[in-house]
């Protein structure tokens, strides 16, 4: 029998926190679910922890690989489900125990492509949470009511259409075969795979329905992918250049290339500080192709690289975010000092 959803998860040496989202998963109040986890070349004891949870729940599916990604991972996972709905979580979050019932429900209702709802971050260090609210957001951006018209599209809000929706693919509820029949796909690398996803649905869904409940926790943790300085911050360029390349496959460039060219630009604003220190010159020289002058792009560096004034240089008390952790940074004569918040 087809299951209803097929879960993906893809996992990475996540074992502290791998139990406590199997068991979110596993105690769903919908049953009828495939759970696809694809261990991605695992060192800790991740895999040990996912022959344990499939040696007691038959609805679990386990896939070893080596290590590539998890663009490559969830795209296996993609290819071999089976259930109508596809949801994708991490191995280091967790779900509210309804989630899937919700969400399979309401879709069967408004007889929807894809489903957009909220989510509440969790700060692993502070152990505080907070509501990301996405009607608010799209309020403030769009003047748009989402409670008013539960539903929204890029051809609806088009401007930065490609930035301003939520680009993490766990924070939306997809029809499996809206999915396989358009070919959306992750991009094949380590960082900001998801993007190429999440914009590939955007652009193609007929809408995008809303559903205003808190059904996901985001674990944020210093040790993180996306809180951690690599050379993988370069595969940024490949999938600027491979959403590109779908939107022209789709016939969509030509109506989308502004909105193309302002979703460069702030992805590589957003992974501009996790590269690393040596590698920033190379870095800044290849983000100058998106840019349509060296003008612009000298207004560009001068926004993401901002001067401190004299006087902060000599003595300031800041709040920095770095890798999940708010640090109180004293700054005396032009040397910095890093105090770290006291742990939960």
């Amino acid at each position: 029998m087809t299951p209803k959803v097929s879960v993906i998860i893809p996992v990475y040496n996540v074992s502290p926190y791998l139990r406590q989202s199997l068991d979110s998963l596993t105690n769903q109040t919908l049953k009828d679910i495939e759970f696809i986890c694809i261990n991605d070349g695992s060192t800790d004891n991740s895999l040990e922890i996912l022959n344990e949870y499939a040696e007691k729940d038959e609805r679990f599916i386990i896939i070893n690989q080596e290590n590539k990604g998890q663009g490559i991972a969830r795209n296996r996972g993609v290819e071999i489900s089976k259930g109508e709905y596809i949801q994708f979580v991490d191995p280091d979050d967790w779900v509210e125990l309804d989630m899937l019932e919700t969400l399979y429900n309401f879709a069967k209702a408004h007889n929807s492509q894809v489903i957009k709802f909220n989510y509440t971050n969790y700060n692993d260090y502070s152990g505080k949470y907070s509501q990301s609210i996405f009607e608010k957001q799209i309020q403030k951006i769009y003047n748009y009511d989402l409670n008013e018209t539960p539903y929204f599209s890029w051809r609806i809000l088009k401007k930065d259409c490609l930035s301003n929706f939520d680009l993490q693919v766990w924070t939306y509820f997809y029809q499996a075969d809206f999915i396989k029949s358009n070919k959306i796909r992750f991009a094949p690398s380590k960082l900001g795979e998801d993007n190429l996803f999440s914009d590939g649905a955007i652009v193609l869904a007929n809408k995008i329905d809303y559903l205003n409940k808190y059904l996901y926790f985001y674990r944020e943790r210093n040790n993180s992918a996306v809180n951690i300085k690599s050379n993988s911050n370069f595969s940024v360029f490949n999938n600027i250049n491979l959403l590109k390349k779908f939107l022209i496959e789709n016939n969509l460039f030509n109506e989308l290339e502004e909105e193309w060219i302002s979703y460069a630009k702030n992805i590589v604003i957003w992974q501009y500080s996790q590269v690393p220190d040596m590698c920033i010159k190379k870095y800044e020289k290849i983000c100058l192709h998106y840019f349509s002058d060296k003008i612009e792009f000298k207004k560009f560096l001068k926004n993401i690289r901002p001067k401190r004034s004299f006087l902060e240089q000599i003595f300031s008390i800041k709040n920095e975010n770095k890798s999940a952790i708010i640090y109180k940074v004293i700054t005396i004569l032009g040397f910095k000092y890093f105090i770290k918040p006291k742990k939960k």
